[in-house]
């Protein structure tokens, strides 16, 4: 099967189109807001430290947001619920281009609007991810994940690469401004999806709280859910600062400009295309294992790579092999984590999945930021590379890679005792696949 046939799977369905479509729109405007809120607090600050604490502050509500959003996700219509956190995202960044417009855009003002930022872009990404399977059949449920990534990395390919130009020829103000008007796809597009109701109904007097604790417990009681946790931990604690890291990457160990960073960030996202237009050309039955392999392997490389450059040319070299891998590996457990996972508890899982990205990913820029106030850049990168290796080697002979490929259903068929009926913050032995709204399904 062709590309172009792979693709045109999940794309053949409208409503998907139509998110689809617009989220391009949206995520190319996100991911300039960005690169200039990096950019801009590396040129004001000139401090590493200061530009980690700004991309800080707008990962850590991940991790307080995710599990009530995965709640809310599950309990009520994912679309009206994107209706207002999107124009929640609009109206927070419609504030930021303004404060950048009057010059009122000093440090704390930027550490605000980035907590602000982070805080509705994590209410909208948990949701839009956990919508997804709604609007295409299950047979087309890998496709619509790995085109969903793509999306992202197409944004990713040509928002910092534009921004990066913007911030050169008309400074920082255009850009913040950019990104408010592409918000206005992605309402559109939801305001004509059809209604599709809430995805269960909550057990009888249980709170949102309980919810929560009912999604943690089915998660850790499927093995194959518990390998994805854990891959995708050493994925956001290792590899994933390395975006925000950028502007210091560049400016400190390349020492290029506005442009030669957002071609930087460019490149990445563009590796990622190419990664999600081969996962789409593959075979479908490729185990997830064997995808997660190779992309940790090519994430150590790109690093070295990066860590070694002492031109743009090579430094555009291991962040293209950098976006390539990311985006193998991160699909690759996406797509494992759902099809592994029952739809009236999907929100909750996949609160789970960016909590372990909210709580790992700022802590790796956390500490890889604070490492690079102190040594040359080019040594965290060295060291992160090394230790992307050793993580391989230890997911790879632990057994927890194999785990992605594991079947969920016939797991719980098979032994009960692994995996039971979560109710009410009880868990029973059961059979049949587990779910946590008090019922088998």
């Amino acid at each position: 099967m062709t590309f172009l046939d792979q693709a045109g799977t999940a794309l053949a369905h409208r409503h998907f189109r139509l998110v689809w479509l617009a989220a391009i729109v949206n995520s190319a405007g996100s991911l300039m807001y960005l690169a200039a809120i990096g950019w801009v607090t590396a040129i004001t600050t000139g401090s590493p430290l200061q530009v980690t604490l700004v991309s800080f502050a707008g990962l850590v509500p991940l991790l307080v947001v995710s599990p009530v959003a995965g709640a809310l996700g599950d309990r009520f219509s994912r679309r009206k619920v994107l209706l207002v956190t999107v124009s929640l995202q609009a109206a927070v960044s419609a504030g930021l281009a303004t404060a950048v417009s009057l010059d009122l855009a000093t440090y704390p003002v930027l550490l605000v609007f980035a907590v602000l930022s982070g805080v509705c872009g994590s209410l909208t990404g948990l949701v839009f991810q956990a919508l997804i399977p709604r609007l295409v059949p299950p047979e087309a449920l890998r496709n619509a994940i790995v085109l969903n990534s793509m999306q992202f990395n197409i944004s990713r390919a040509l928002g910092p690469t534009i921004a990066g130009v913007l911030l050169d020829v008309t400074g920082p103000e255009l850009v913040f401004w950019i990104n408010v008007v592409t918000f206005v796809p992605t309402l559109l597009a939801l305001r004509v999806l059809p209604e599709t109701g809430a995805a269960f109904r909550p057990a009888a007097k249980r709170s949102v709280f309980g919810d929560i604790v009912a999604g943690a417990r089915y998660a850790g009681r499927a093995p194959g859910l518990r390998a994805v946790m854990t891959t995708a931990f050493f994925l956001a604690l290792l590899v994933g600062p390395i975006q925000w890291l950028a502007p210091i990457v560049a400016t400190d160990g390349l020492g290029v400009g506005a442009s030669s960073y957002g071609l930087l960030l460019g490149v990445y996202g563009a590796g990622a295309v190419v990664a999600g237009i081969v996962l789409l050309s593959l075979d479908q039955t490729i185990p997830y294992r064997r995808l997660a392999t190779g992309g940790l392997l090519g994430v150590s490389v790109g690093m070295a790579v990066l860590a070694t450059a002492r031109s743009l040319a090579q430094g555009l070299v291991g962040m293209t092999l950098l976006g390539v891998a990311y985006i193998v590996v991160s699909t690759s457990v996406n797509s494992a984590m759902q099809a592994q996972v029952d739809d009236r508890v999907r929100g909750r899982v996949v609160s789970l999945w960016l909590m372990v990205f909210g709580g790992a990913a700022p802590i790796g820029l956390l500490l890889q930021g604070s490492i690079a106030e102190l040594v040359d850049i080019r040594w965290v990168l060295a060291g992160v590379s090394v230790l992307t290796g050793a993580a391989l080697l230890l997911l790879r002979f632990g057994g927890q890679l194999a785990l992605l490929d594991h079947n969920g259903v016939a797991l719980t068929t098979a032994d009960p005792r692994t995996v039971g009926v979560v109710s009410e913050g009880r868990v029973s032995a059961g059979a049949g696949r587990p779910v946590a709204d008090g019922s088998a399904a």
